[in-house]
This record gives C-alpha cells, structure tokens and sequence, in this order.
C-alpha cells in the first residue's frame, strides 16, 4: 500500500513538472521568436466576430488559451497600418457573428472609409449575415456571399424580460428608491410591462440607431432608402439569389473558391501560397514604427470598459479591474511628465455611484497636469457619464448610448418566502432602525423616506457635478437629465456632448489641446498595461492570481462547450445576458448602494 502511494506521488509530481517545463518552452520560444515577416505582395485576411470588445482580455493560462479574435482598437489600428503597408495590396474581411453596439460598427465603417482613401480594396465576405454584418459589409468596395447562405436582413429590435410575477411567486419583492421617470434599470424588477417613459426612451434609440442602418447601407450600396426597406419589410430573408439579383452583394462564392481566385489573379507560387495570406492575428505583431506610424509626442488612452465595481487588487488592460487598477492608471498617467495629454476611451453602461465619483475625482487631479478628452464607445452612460463629465472635450459616435443621469437603489426582501419555508426568525435590537434594512421585511414608511432622501441628495449630487463640468446651470440639466438615455448625436444638441467621432477624433482633438501640431505624428501609450500570463507569475500574491486564472479558463471553456453543445443561438444567449442584468442589480442591491448604471444596451444583430 505504502509503494503505491509513493508511485502515485511520483507520477503526480512528475506530470507537475513535465507542465511546469512545457510552460517555460512556450515562454522562451515567445521570446525568441523572430519578428513578423511580411511577403512584398499579400493579402490581408482579418475576421470580425462577437461583441467587438475595446481592446483584447489579458492572455489567459496557457494550456486553456485560444485565438481570440482582434478587438475593435486593434481593428482601427490594423486597418491604418495596412493603408501605408506597401506589403499589403488588399483586405479580405470575415464578418460573423456579431452581436455589438451601434456606435461601433459606425466606427469601423469609418476605419473602412479611411483605409479606402489609400487606393486599395477591402472585399467583404459574409456566410448567414443578418442586419449587423451587411452593415458592416456595406462599407467595403465589394461583397461576397457564401454560396447558398441566406441573408437574414429582418431591421432592427429592443427586446426586455420582466421578472415580477415569477420573482413575486417565489415570494421575493423588490422596493426601489430612484431619480427620475426614465430611469428604468430596475423596471424589470417591479413591473410586468415598460413604463410610457422607458417606451419613450427606446423608441428614440431604435429610430436612431434605424434611421442610421437604413440610411448607411442604401448610400454603400448605391440604392434608395425605399428599396432597401422594401428589402426589409418585404422580403427579409434573402436568398444567395436573390441577394445577386438585387444588388446587395457583388457575387456568391465559396470562401476557398475566392482564394483560389485570388492564387490566380496574383500568379502566386505554390510555394509561396502559405504566406501570401496574412491573418489578422501574424499582422498584429507589424510595428507602428516600422511603417513611420508612431513617434513624436505621448498620449495615454486609458480604457475603460464594462460595468464599473468597486475597488479591487489587479489591473487588466481592457479597463475591467476595478476601481483601484483605473486609479493607478490615471494617477501614473497624471504623474508622467512625458505624457502631453489623457484620453478616457468609456465603453461602459455605468455601475456603483461610489466608484465612478472615486475615478472622476482622480481625473480631476490628473487634468491639473494635463489636458483631457473623454471617447465615447458604443455606451457611456449614466456612471460611464459620470466619470466623464469634468473633460476638457467629450467626443462620441453619432450612435454612442449616453446620458442616462440619474440613480437608483434597490432592496429586495423575502417576507412571503420566509412565511412559506416555515422559516423563523429572533432578533435582538438596540437602536431604532438597527433592524431596518433586514433581507426579509418590506422597509417602513419611515425607513423608505429616509432611503429616498439619500438617493435624491445623490441625484441632486450628480446633477451639479454635470452642471459645473458641462458649465450649464443645474435647471437646464435636470431637463434633459431624469435617467433618460440618448444617442451621441442627441446629446451634441443638447450640450451633454462636444464633438461626434471615433477615437481618431479624440486623438486629434487631444494634440491640439496639448498644443501639438496637427501633422505630427503621436505615440498613444494604453492603460492599463497589457497583461500576460508571465508577467502575471512575477507580481505580488502570483499563486493566487494563476490559480484564478487557471479556473476563470476552465469556467470560459466550459461556457464555450456548453454553448456549442445546446446551439444556443445569439438570440438565446443575449436572454441569458437580461437574466444577468437582472442578477446584478439585485447583487448590488444587497450593499444598498446608489447605482449609476444603463438600464439596457440595444445590440445590433
């Protein structure tokens, strides 16, 4: 018995080790490798898939890792390298399901845009698009359908789920105290139908964000508005041939059919085939410098991205560590003497009240130093509008989600679940309200006066922070503010913003702020820096953070199977997302803090 275990031990111990010097050759041939070599003569393959986050996750644990797909920055920059590259003489793009904000796709499409100046082609290929993806494509000089794919071309919609009635049969309610009418993060909660104010509200956007599609595709495509829309409410579902016959893409083709086609068009060697396709993923590795792409002046982009939580430990580069990583971030940034101006790129629907006034006050010691611009995402809003407020000039895309100032907290409480479990309960007090805010009772008539006080001075708060920042009087923002959201392009015309654009936009309007001549070239410096798993290794309480990467990878693997397995459409999985919306806010209900947060994002697909 005693043999086995210490055979056993040994394997146990001999597999740690084979892991551990795998690790390490992955590491050094990392290294070691040689820099990215790019034929004379090549074609660019880029693929745009799923949510087009801001910028790439921190590298996961290695065994678990896979090819994540570019995110949306390293899409802008890729697309302005591969304009000056002499290397690359075309870009063949993969669109495919995504499900992302508006506001980003506009961005991409003036990436397109750009890059098209150059001279050069960007062909588009699509298998199954719907609404998103043709968008997209529109902007590319040409089109290519997978042969027999159907184009899913059905418009645009803003879909909620209300929970009352089967959270009220479970025996749990919710009390929420709120500023104002249109602040409707927590209608899903307390209602079985939207408020005429939330109505009001989405309608706006999704006239907005249509007007937008509609208007986009019918220019690209060199058709009227009419038609297209008769392509909409018509027919919807489109055939490969029907697509062909009118007109919404350039040919139907197989997807290697089109790279034989294009062997053939360039007289590529066999030998050479291999590399004269270059992915999105090997031009990544292609520096600014080399192209004369980077140099001169700083300019830190501090990113900032998804709902804004409270204080914690570790930075990530995509703006999702917390309070505290966004802190250091602007504090070094403020501090850096080499850095002439700060651009905050939001991509957040807000979150804790309490944090986003910790980020605005440390931006507010950073601009002592230096100037800054705030960029506005696919969303900023409510807290993403809060820690932008202060900027020298905010800048957002025409279909930017912002505004939404307002606040809200919740309270659930479990009586009838208590009453139906048989389960009882003794308490000790001393001090009247010491019990008040209990997981089980409704709160008293007093109690609740108290608790929306608090959440009216924090509105009241958060007003006169937009009022001096915006340098509007308070009574014109409460006008336009009540926690109703509006597009980029709605909240230039009402002062909540200065200037519609990407981030390009931004980094210009930064160096003239800065004081940097237009025609120079600038070095944008990200924060927080990326991450990656060796870099990881060597930081304070290392052991814990692997062991927490190496779960959250099988937590993502597991997720990923699953989905695969169930084939569980976008549509499925943007449900399972409301559910999520919903368990957060009753989570940060329990701490009975003030949220700034979005009620919903309206994706296109």
């Amino acid at each position: 018995m005693s043999e086995n275990k210490h055979s056993r031990g040994r394997k146990i111990f001999l597999t740690i080790l084979v892991l551990v010097f795998i690790l390490i050759g992955i590491g050094v041939y990392r290294v070691l490798s040689p820099s990215v070599a790019i034929p004379e003569q090549s074609v660019l393959m880029l693929d745009v898939q799923g949510e087009l986050p801001e910028v790439r996750e921190d590298e996961e644990f290695p065994l678990f890792a896979e090819a994540q797909p570019l995110a949306l920055q390293e899409l802008l920059v890729t697309l302005k390298k591969a304009s000056v590259d002499d290397r690359i003489d075309l870009i063949v793009v993969r669109i495919q399901s995504l499900s992302t904000q508006m506001a980003k796709l506009d961005e991409l499409r003036q990436a397109i845009a750009d890059y098209r100046k150059s001279g050069k082609e960007i062909w588009a290929f699509l298998s199954f698009p719907g609404d998103s993806e043709y968008l997209l494509a529109s902007a590319c000089n040409h089109i290519y359908l997978e042969k027999h794919s159907m184009m899913m071309l059905d418009g645009l919609k803003s879909e909620r789920l209300y929970f009352r009635t089967p959270l009220e049969k479970m025996g749990v309610k919710v009390q929420v105290a709120k500023r104002e009418n249109y602040k409707s993060a927590a209608e899903p909660l307390l209602r079985d139908a939207p408020s005429a104010f939330d109505l009001e509200q989405r309608n706006a956007l999704l006239d907005d964000f249509y007007e937008s599609y509609v208007n986009a595709v019918a220019a690209s495509r060199q058709m009227s508005r009419a038609a297209y829309e008769r392509v909409i409410n018509d027919i919807a579902f489109v055939s490969d041939k029907e697509a062909s016959e009118l007109g919404l893409v350039d040919s139907v083709i197989f997807f290697r059919d089109l790279k034989r086609q294009l062997i053939a068009k360039y007289e590529v060697k066999a030998s050479d085939k291999d590399d004269f396709f270059v992915s999105g993923e090997t031009y990544r590795g292609v520096d600014l410098e080399s192209l004369h792409l980077d140099g001169g002046e700083k300019i830190a982009v501090i990113n900032l991205t998804g709902v804004i939580e409270g204080e914690m430990s570790s930075a990530s580069s995509d703006g999702k560590g917390g309070t505290a990583a966004l802190l250091q971030s602007i504090e070094a940034v403020g501090k850096d003497e080499s850095i002439k101006a700060m651009i905050l790129r939001v991509d957040s629907p807000g979150g804790s009240g309490l944090a986003s006034d910790k980020i605005l006050s440390e931006l507010i010691l950073a601009q002592k130093q230096k100037p800054l611009v705030v960029s506005m995402s696919g969303t900023a809003a409510s807290g993403g509008y809060w820690v932008s407020l202060n900027a020298n000039k905010i800048v957002a895309g025409e279909n930017t989600v912002t505004g939404s100032i307002g606040v809200l907290a919740a309270k659930p409480y479990i009586k009838e679940l208590q009453e139906k479990i048989g389960l009882e309960r003794n308490v000790l007090v001393r001090g009247k309200f010491a019990d008040a805010f209990n997981f089980f009772d409704e709160l008293s008539p007093e109690t609740y006066a108290k608790f929306d006080r608090f959440i009216g001075d924090f509105y009241e708060e958060f007003v006169e922070k937009v009022a001096e920042g915006r340098n509007m009087t308070p009574e014109a923002v409460r006008k336009i503010a009540q926690g109703r959201v509006w597009t980029g392009k709605r909240a230039k015309e009402i002062g909540l913003v200065d200037e519609l654009g990407g981030l390009q936009t931004a980094v210009e309007v930064a160096k003239s702020l800065a004081g940097i001549d237009s025609a120079s070239m600038v070095t944008l410096v990200r924060y927080p820096r990326p991450k990656t798993f060796w870099s990881t290794i060597w930081e304070d309480e290392s052991l814990a953070r692997v062991s927490a990467m190496f779960v959250a990878a099988i937590k993502k693997d597991l997720y990923r199977e699953l989905s695969l397995q169930l084939g569980l459409s976008r549509d499925a999985l943007q449900t399972f997302g409301q559910f999520e919306h919903v368990r957060k806010i009753l989570a940060n209900a329990m701490a009975l803090q003030p949220q700034t947060v979005l009620p919903y994002e309206i994706i296109v697909q």
